[in-house]
């Protein structure tokens, strides 16, 4: 199986979720990020890696037809909100105390899984009620 490699990423000094366009390494390393230079802009530029949190596409759509990317927040129908996370090898689902985990290729095409935010704008979401 084929599969292309996407990314966003969360520019943490401009708090907007952006478009990668490439990334650029020193050996091992990962240095610079390609990313618009204003969210709405086309024109990108390189930018230093240490800015920014990848976030890494599944390969998995939603019952929306959108892609998941690691750090998604989604609601599986009547089963609540998760927290999508790479974990030993797989992008599982994580349940908000972060106690519970299901591997992610289980809902491959299921319509009641629908990303409705991410951890870096919407991290309210996944507030626990305490007693």
């Amino acid at each position: 199986m084929n599969r292309s490699i996407a990314y966003r990423a969360w520019d943490v000094r401009r708090h907007h979720l952006l478009p990668v366009g490439g990334l650029r390494f020193l050996g091992d390393e990962l240095e610079q990020v390609q990313a618009p230079i204003r969210p709405e802009s086309d024109k990108f530029a390189w930018y230093s890696a240490a800015d920014f949190e990848l976030m890494e596409a599944t390969g998995v759509v939603d019952g929306s037809r959108e892609m998941i990317y690691e750090g998604d927040i989604a609601r599986l129908g009547k089963e609540g909100l998760w927290t999508v996370v790479y974990d030993r090898g797989q992008f599982v689902l994580q349940s908000p105390d972060e106690t519970i985990q299901r591997s992610l290729a289980l809902y491959t095409d299921d319509p009641a899984l629908v990303v409705i935010g991410n951890v870096f704008e919407d991290a309210n979401l996944l507030a626990t009620k305490k007693s």
